[in-house]
């Protein structure tokens, strides 16, 4: 929701918003060790991109680039010459903020499932694993295709940083040191994440069972 800000100062900004999910499956008979796979395929067509996410104990995160799995209906809206803030329909504003209704859940998780099994037949056996993985995701400029994460700076000392995943916010960060302070970024790793890099395998994987306990997904994803 960076365009509220923009609009509360008044700044112009291109920008799309794109509403996205992805499901949470188990595959009970796979008896193997799967790396991440990705099938290519046109976007928003029966054939399109399938992506195989493996975690521990048989489960499989699922996406399926068309309307039916990870794409929505008018789940890419843009920017308007009025407004810096793409608007995204209130039936996907509900399930940022209200969570999924049962039978959709299940009905798109099968979609997936059988999205997967065109490309690995075996798949068709796997089930439901959980909740949905989703959300809106900020695309600056006006192309759907291209994702990267940039800071862009405006008058007033104004600085815009729009995060399209996580992994790319240090690097936004240093882009305004750089640019406000002239301090050169540091590409030390420990110097970077003093903290991070401290923490003992065991702690990161507590944390991160703690985080899915809060957030009600299976302990297999941490």
């Amino acid at each position: 929701e960076t365009g509220t800000i923009d609009n509360a100062v008044g700044a112009k900004r291109d920008r799309l918003v794109e509403f996205k999910a992805a499901y949470v499956t188990k595959w009970n008979e796979c008896n193997q060790q799967w790396p991440e796979v990705i099938f290519h395929g046109p976007r928003g067509t029966d054939k399109g991109m399938a992506q195989l996410t493996p975690y521990g104990d048989g489960y499989f995160q699922l996406h399926g680039m068309t309307k039916e799995i990870t794409l929505f209906e008018d789940g890419l809206v843009e920017s308007t010459a009025l407004s810096a803030q793409p608007e995204l329909p209130v039936p996907l504003l509900s399930k940022i903020r209200s969570g999924w209704r049962e039978e959709i859940l299940g009905e798109r998780t099968h979609n997936a499932i059988q999205h997967m099994a065109q490309f690995i037949p075996d798949y068709k056996t796997a089930e439901k694993g959980g909740k949905a993985l989703f959300g809106a995701q900020q695309i600056p400029g006006t192309d759907p295709v291209l994702r990267a994460a940039d800071v862009s700076f405006e008058q007033n000392h104004y600085a815009r940083i729009e995060v399209v995943k996580a992994s790319s916010t240090l690097l936004a960060a240093q882009k305004m040191l750089q640019y406000w302070f002239d301090i050169t970024p540091q590409h030390n790793v420990e110097a970077q994440h003093p903290v991070t890099v401290n923490w003992s395998e065991d702690e990161i994987e507590q944390y991160a069972i703690k985080l899915t306990e809060e957030r009600g997904y299976p302990h297999a994803l941490a």
